[in-house]
């Protein structure tokens, strides 16, 4: 699910998503600072929803309490991409081009390498060799601020390997020395909350 004031806000809104009850507020996600470049006072939160379950969207100023306006609040459901969470992950070889998205993907903010995750993101896992390896979004296809982060281990535990941001304009590049059948998950996201093609 999507809640966004993409289409109008006259202030810095923000927007936190709950879930449980007003006595009892879980908090799933939140977001505040535009939903793109060239607009700073819209927001913009995407979360795996769980059917059934009743969410509270809090539509409020930037830090819950600066700022007030006026908004266009709009909600969507979309179905996420195969690779939108870890345990999804597409697999990809050396020498493979793949054109994808991540704007039908979710943010991945529980995992970090280098910076938390604020924009959707999707997953690839490639098995290492014991080579050097190295994975960019440099094409000139890529539509918007890529990140790229890599991770050792598993899904539910994953290292830190590397991380890039802006090594080829605003696309990313990462390379990193593989161990001999280790996997490798490969998170390709964008800075702050953008999301696009690459």
């Amino acid at each position: 699910m999507t809640a966004e004031t993409c289409s109008f806000a006259d202030y810095e809104s923000s927007i936190t998503v709950f879930e449980g009850s007003c006595t009892e507020l879980i908090c799933i996600d939140g977001n505040s600072g535009g939903c793109s470049d060239d607009d700073p006072f819209s927001s913009t939160v995407s979360w795996l929803s769980t059917p059934g379950t009743a969410y509270l969207i809090f539509v409020h100023g930037f830090s819950f309490s600066l700022g007030t306006g006026n908004f266009n609040l709009t909600i969507t459901l979309s179905t996420p991409v195969a690779n939108d969470v870890c345990s999804g992950a597409e697999d990809i070889a050396i020498g493979d081009v793949i054109s994808a998205s991540t704007v039908d993907a979710t943010v991945d903010g529980n995992v970090t390498c280098g910076f938390v995750p604020q924009s959707p993101g999707v997953w690839y896992k490639t098995v290492g060799d014991g080579g050097l390896y190295s994975v960019d979004t440099c094409s000139n296809v890529t539509s918007f601020n890529t990140v790229i982060s890599v991770f050792g281990g598993a899904c539910d535990a994953p290292v830190c390997v590397d991380y890039n941001d802006d090594a080829c304009g605003l696309s990313s590049s990462v390379t990193w020395q593989t161990n001999v059948g280790m996997e490798y998950l490969i998170l390709v996201n964008g800075f702050f909350t953008q999301s696009g093609e690459f």
